[in-house]
């Protein structure tokens, strides 16, 4: 009798982990998730889908990078970056078509998305002798306010752009995000979206000189009077720059915040070499303790456009800022698909293709003081050691200390995927991925389309209220490259919403507090 009770128990535990999670969708959505949970214990929602009125305002396509915060009335706000190449999509509230940013806000009980609209009211861009004039709405393109190609972002905690030691700064919440589409498009902008000047937006006069395809801009929470950000550029240069300036009492906000008036340099790894698919990635690199590959870094004044004197990368992505060791940075390379972690049955991909999508981990001596450089390490090197993973693209830091990782394959058939990343113990897990039926996979069609990617990705554990609950709670997008065009059913043609595209929220269980590099809830990205 025992013997039958502990078969039964254990048939029972094993179908408990083999059984699917179970999808949900939120208040103000009639569509199911486009990406669903591979391991047990792992739950998405969808909030939101593009097409989706909430009042008068519709969500429209090309979901990309997010920020989050809480409005302390049971809300919180999630602002969301559209990577609508211009000239597509409608003429938006500032004037402007193409890519622009939207902002709703969202029930944190219910998960009913109550209201949305328009953040970007206003553009301003910086003369020669200092003052701010409005950007007009036609012109040359790159120049008038129509935008192109916001991809990730990142909403920073207060602290990133006010000391509250020497009271400088500004208080009020700054979204950066910058145009993924150099040379014509390559201008990184500050959003204010709280306070007495929320709907202005400011060009940032350094990344229109540094050329490059901006994928993402992230300021440092944690750099006193300096304010540090990091701009990664997928495309063009290639590289990773770094941006300090010093926080003041005055000016409009994005002056106070330090983001205009400072230094901008390039991260050259010593020897100057450009990344390759080698084991040191060509770069010189040396077995660490930890088996990762380690060097040392230094930053090169100015933008280094023929990348003469600093690193070109295999096209570096985002990146987002550890929550405890504040001189450390964490961003990935996405480089192109791996013919044999698709087992060589991909026909997207050339036989024999190598990719070498990578996660690097920069440790400055100080962040504050970056010109002094540091410390690089590869944390994943991109063969298949580690799993089947192909070019990284989104990431963010979690409540955990886990990293976040998601997959932008392109127009491929692998099926994109959702990754957690330990960087205290290396493990790196799969865990969630596109509903086939619908995006399928290799050697097998799905109903809408292969070209699919997850991002935004951006922790909100401590805004809806759970960062004692042993869970983590993730707002992220899908993007599903479905054209409005009438060419697919449900997607007939329309302007304003361009291309299909989900808001999702995801919770998983929590790593051990002591297996991450370390908690800090203050610090919300993205």
């Amino acid at each position: 009798m025992k013997l039958k009770t502990l078969v039964v128990l254990l048939n029972a535990a094993l179908i408990a982990v083999a059984a699917p999670v179970m999808a949900e969708q939120g208040p103000s959505t009639a569509v199911a998730p486009y990406v669903h949970s591979l391991v047990p214990n792992v739950t998405i929602t969808s909030l939101l889908a593009v097409g989706e009125r909430v009042g008068n305002y519709r969500m429209v396509g090309l979901p990309d990078g997010l920020g989050a915060y809480d409005n302390e009335d049971g809300t919180f706000t999630v602002l969301m970056n559209h990577e609508i190449a211009d000239p597509a999509g409608v003429v938006r509230a500032h004037g402007g078509k193409g890519a622009f940013v939207s902002e709703w806000v969202i029930n944190k009980k219910t998960l009913e998305v109550v209201s949305g609209g328009d953040l970007i009211q206003r553009v301003y861009r910086q003369a020669t002798d200092g003052s701010w004039g409005a950007v007009q709405a036609t012109g040359v393109a790159g120049q008038g306010s129509s935008f192109s190609r916001f991809c990730s972002a990142d909403l920073a905690a207060k602290s990133a752009f006010f000391n509250k030691a020497t009271r400088k700064g500004t208080k009020q919440r700054i979204f950066l995000n910058g145009e993924e589409s150099a040379p014509t498009y390559q201008r990184g902008l500050a959003h204010v979206a709280t306070g007495p000047d929320k709907g202005s937006s400011y060009v940032l006069p350094w990344t229109e000189t540094a050329h490059g395809a901006w994928e993402n801009l992230l300021a440092n929470p944690h750099s006193g009077d300096r304010t540090v950000v990091i701009g990664t550029a997928d495309g063009g240069t290639n590289g990773v720059y770094v941006y300090a300036g010093d926080k003041k009492n005055t000016g409009n906000d994005v002056e106070k915040a330090g983001l205009v008036g400072g230094v901008v340099y390039r991260v050259a790894v010593a020897g100057n070499l450009p990344e390759t698919r080698a084991a040191d990635a060509g770069l010189g690199l040396t077995v660490n303790k930890r088996g990762n590959y380690e060097g040392t870094f230094s930053l090169v004044a100015g933008a280094d456009i023929a990348n003469g004197a600093s690193t070109k990368f295999l096209r570096p992505e985002d990146g987002a800022w550890d929550n405890e060791n504040h001189n450390r940075f964490y961003f990935v390379t996405t480089d192109q698909m791996d013919a044999a972690k698709d087992g060589n049955g991909n026909v997207d991909i050339a036989l024999g293709q190598i990719g070498r999508s990578r996660l690097w981990a920069l440790t400055f001596d100080d962040s504050a003081k970056p010109e002094l450089g540091g410390k690089i390490e590869m944390l994943l090197d991109g063969t298949s050691a580690k799993g089947d993973y192909q070019m990284f693209d989104n990431i963010s830091v979690n409540d955990d200390g886990t990293l976040t990782l998601l997959e932008d394959v392109g127009n491929n058939q692998h099926n994109g995927k959702v990754w957690i990343f330990s960087p205290k113990n290396g493990s790196l897990t799969k865990i969630a991925g596109f509903d086939p039926v619908l995006f399928g996979d290799i050697n097998r069609p799905g109903a809408y389309t292969k070209d699919e990617e997850a991002s935004g990705v951006v922790d909100v554990t401590e805004i809806l209220g759970h960062e004692n609950d042993d869970k983590i709670y993730s707002l992220f997008v899908a993007q599903n490259h479905t054209k409005y065009n009438g060419s697919v059913a449900g997607f007939s043609a329309d302007a304003e919403l361009v291309e299909g595209g989900q808001l999702l929220l995801m919770a998983r269980p929590a790593y051990e507090h002591n297996e991450g590099e370390g908690r800090e809830r203050e610090h919300v990205r993205r």
